[in-house]
């Protein structure tokens, strides 16, 4: 298959060198794309093939399937595409200086160019520079996120080189050094973990797509692709990514649940998880769904920590409305109703907005005395041994949450328990 793909590239390369009649800026456009990290800037691309912007427009169309051209940014479309650029352009250190002499006004202040400069030097033999850079000082660059990232490659192409060398004494440091980029690394990823919901509110969608696609080629998983979902999903623009990273991450959850007790405590998906699943479904595929996949899971208190969750990340968005449609659309899920009102009542400012809602009580009163509906969806069994009641407003009316109080603990089993799937 790979080598069939490199004929049909081959073929292609060489009936677009023809048609333009300008062989060279082929060749070096092809150069650039073989050498510079994937999701390459249009504008960086075109100075480091001293080609323009509009050529290579033209070259990603006339290639076809091969190549994507998303917001301003090159990328391939698959490996083995990248792979055959790799192997059949800039394969000489030449290659790679040339680069590095277009590039160099660049390389202090632009964060693109900055992350692809040790790989770049690294393959051009120049390593006393990129050693000095990797034990240096950080780059000049005001963004945490690219600083790190520029950071991570020096550190990693600088070891490439220590061990080249056998400088046991180089190697040291720059394990220690990147032993404390880890330790960076693990504190933004837990905050972007824990904050994907106002990220994808606050950010521009382009930055959003930007962090998702590096913290992607990170080696993030499972529970990881929900969150990639839950930030891409609110813009038009991303749906199809959105969509596949949200049918990753039910692939991995599928699996989890299908793991022995004790392996899945080892990756263990709490309501705050479970909620950017809800939050990713309820962007792409509507409100009915994402209280459908809530109810997936057998566990009652399980299903109302997901729903106040969900309803407390929107409403710190400000989506007031989204809480609104979801509440009516819990008509036959009590639990996850309950969870939608309860974070309602806590947020005093928003109950008045919303008071319409309120009367979705009235609905989710109707599972009184009976069991709630399942969902069309399989079910998720889940342990979760906890008070669902500790994070209740006091001052929240009773009145309203009575009825449907008193059916979920009704209906609540004493001892909870791991339950199979269906």
């Amino acid at each position: 298959m790979d080598e069939q793909i490199g004929l049909e590239l081959e073929e292609a390369v060489a009936g677009l060198r023809g048609y333009s009649g300008d062989e060279a800026g082929i060749d070096a456009l092809c150069v650039a794309l073989a050498a510079l990290p994937p999701r390459m800037p249009m504008q960086v691309l075109a100075k480091a093939a001293g080609v323009q912007e509009s050529a290579i427009e033209s070259f990603v169309a006339d290639l076809g399937q091969p190549l994507l051209c998303l917001a301003g940014f090159i990328q391939f479309r698959d490996e083995p595409v990248e792979s055959w650029f790799r192997e059949r352009f800039c394969r000489e250190p030449a290659d790679y200086e040339r680069l590095i002499t277009k590039l160099s006004p660049w390389a202090d202040n632009d964060a693109y160019v900055a992350s692809a400069w040790p790989g770049l030097l690294f393959h051009a033999n120049r390593h006393e520079i990129l050693f000095s850079h990797a034990l240096g000082s950080e780059p000049d660059i005001k963004d945490s996120l690219e600083r790190r990232a520029v950071v991570r490659e020096r550190l990693r192409f600088g070891l490439k080189v220590a061990r080249q060398k056998s400088d046991h004494i180089a190697i040291a440091k720059l394990l220690l050094r990147m032993g404390e980029a880890a330790a960076a690394e693990v504190r933004q990823r837990d905050l972007l973990f824990s904050n994907d919901d106002l990220i994808a509110a606050l950010w521009s969608p382009e930055r959003v797509r930007e962090t998702v696609f590096r913290q992607r080629a990170g080696g993030w998983y499972g529970v990881a692709h929900a969150r990639y979902a839950a930030m891409l999903a609110p813009n038009p623009d991303y749906l199809a990514e959105a969509r596949q990273s949200l049918r990753l991450g039910e692939e991995w959850l599928d699996e989890w649940a299908e793991l022995p007790p004790d392996e899945r405590r080892k990756a263990e998906v709490d309501e705050d998880d479970a909620a950017a699943f809800a939050r990713a479904t309820l962007f792409l595929f509507g409100a009915d769904d994402c209280v459908d996949w809530i109810g997936r899971w057998k566990n009652a208190a399980f299903r109302f920590r997901i729903a106040y969750s969900l309803a407390t990340s929107l409403l710190d968005r400000g989506d007031e409305s989204l809480v609104q449609v979801l509440m009516l659309s819990a008509s036959d899920e009590g639990h996850a109703g309950l969870g939608f009102l309860c974070e309602v009542g806590r947020q005093s400012d928003a109950i008045n907005a919303m008071l319409p809602a309120v009367f979705g009580i009235e609905l989710l009163g109707k599972n009184c005395g009976r069991e709630i509906a399942q969902s069309r969806m399989p079910p998720i069994a889940v342990v979760e041994d906890v008070n669902v009641f500790t994070d209740l407003s006091n001052s929240f009316s009773s009145c309203f949450v009575s009825p449907v109080m008193h059916e979920f603990v009704f209906q609540r089993s004493q001892k909870l328990s791991m339950g199979a799937l269906s």
